[in-house]
């Protein structure tokens, strides 16, 4: 669901997670034949998934990151040139990696591309990386999604207004361990923030960060510079990853301090530049925090490099005897925020403060009274009991910070009693278009 604070997403996300796999345990149980549950992005064979993230945004801002002009609804032109913001924000997804990377053995990309000797293909199958994304960008910039994937999705659809834009973000890796998730989904939305108010005064930018973004995921020193270049021109030159995210939460720091943010911002904020500095200066520090050094840790217990293969694949189970990382967990072994009662409560509440609200109350309420309905972040389409000459019915949603608990929780939690019609005002007519 749309919330407007990760610690509140990350809750639901987790509440998801155990949704999902208490419904696969009771399908398949003790049947030999079950399948695997995971949640990974990548299989070690070529093969990604994706985690992908979505933020709202200014329609303006939309078109800065994307170099992209909206024209219409639907159609969405060129700019002549990459943008700045672009440059900018493509340089954050390649070093937000050291903080937000999952970690992945193999080198899928070298397996793709290169003719390779069957000794030399096992070899690259071992290779540590950062990230499990890192080897399927293949872009700049585009609207792909399964093939040819970019950096920075540039694909229109809002699900909102006009006034809005959606960054439909498609890099980043599938976390297990919570701060590299609120570091996923916070620091990037406090970067779009100051995109929007032309508040990054980042002087320099990353070259080429399609190849960056592998070279940085196969460097966990996170020392090896990466070349960067000056917006005013000049000669290329050199910055870690470590520098360069120092540098960057160093000019957040200046913008949250300079206005009012809400309290999740300062707390994701400082814990990402203790990481960064414990990264530079004593990185086992963050073996119960990152992903990507837990799995550097467990890589060194066992026989061998294929134990630390197999124990990748366990840590990112969702079901099964072999479920590692709720095991790590339960031993206290990685650091955990979100409280079991919040997890808890947002397997039947949707949060408050989005139009997420309105839209989980009133399925929940009704879904058993309608015949026929779909929902998506913007819409919701109905036809109920006894309407089967009628058009279908759609409520529509178009401001993702409307329809809140604050707005309309009386009416659901109220002594009168709901029915469908008391949602008359809201209904329009929903006619299919022919595709």
């Amino acid at each position: 669901p749309e919330c407007d604070d990760p610690f509140v997403q990350l809750a639901c996300q987790i509440a998801q997670e155990e949704l999902i796999a208490g419904e696969f345990e009771k399908l398949f149980g003790d049947d030999p034949r079950r399948p695997r549950l995971y949640k990974n992005v990548s299989d070690g064979r070529g093969h990604s998934q994706a985690a992908h993230r979505n933020f709202c945004v200014t329609a303006d801002c939309w078109e800065r990151i994307t170099s992209r002009e909206i024209c219409g609804r639907l159609l969405c032109l060129r700019r002549g040139a990459i943008s700045r913001e672009t440059k900018i924000l493509a340089t954050w997804h390649v070093v937000e990696q050291i903080l937000t990377g999952a970690g992945k053995y193999g080198d899928e990309y070298a397996l793709w591309h290169d003719r390779l000797m069957p000794e030399e293909a096992e070899a690259l199958r071992n290779v540590f990386q950062i990230s499990g994304r890192a080897d399927f960008t293949e872009e700049l910039l585009g609207e792909q999604t399964t093939h040819s994937r970019p950096l920075i999705n540039s694909r229109y659809e809002p699900l909102a207004d006009e006034t809005n834009g959606r960054y439909h973000c498609i890099c980043g890796d599938a976390n297990r361990a919570e701060w590299p998730h609120l570091f996923k989904m916070g620091l990037t939305a406090i970067i779009l923030g100051m995109i929007e108010d032309d508040a990054l005064n980042l002087d320099f930018y990353i070259s080429d960060p399609v190849t960056a973004v592998r070279e940085v995921s196969r460097d966990p020193t996170c020392r090896k510079p990466v070349e960067v270049e000056a917006f005013s021109g000049g000669k290329p030159f050199g910055l870690s990853p470590i520098a360069l995210m120092k540098i960057i939460l160093f000019e957040m720091g200046k913008y949250l301090a300079s206005r009012p943010v809400p309290e999740w911002c300062p707390r994701i904020h400082d814990k990402a530049v203790w990481a960064v500095e414990a990264l530079g200066k004593e990185p086992k520090l963050l073996e119960p925090v990152l992903d990507w050094k837990i799995k550097e840790r467990l890589a060194g217990i066992g026989r061998g490099k294929q134990n630390a293969f197999l124990r990748h694949f366990e840590y990112h189970a969702l079901t099964g005897p072999k479920y590692l990382y709720r095991t790590l967990c339960e031993n206290e072994e990685i650091e955990t925020v979100i409280e079991r009662d919040a997890i808890e409560r947002y397997k039947t509440i949707p949060p408050e403060t989005t139009r997420a609200y309105f839209r989980g109350e009133f399925i929940k309420r009704f879904y058993k009274d309608i015949d026929f309905f779909t929902t998506d972040w913007y819409e919701i389409v109905l036809l109920w009991s006894g309407a089967r000459g009628s058009l279908p019915k759609k409520i529509m949603m178009l401001d993702p910070l409307a329809l809140t608990k604050k707005e309309c929780g009386s009416i659901f939690e109220g002594d009168k009693p709901l029915t469908l019609e008391s949602f008359k005002n809201m209904f329009t007519n929903h006619v299919y278009e022919q595709r």
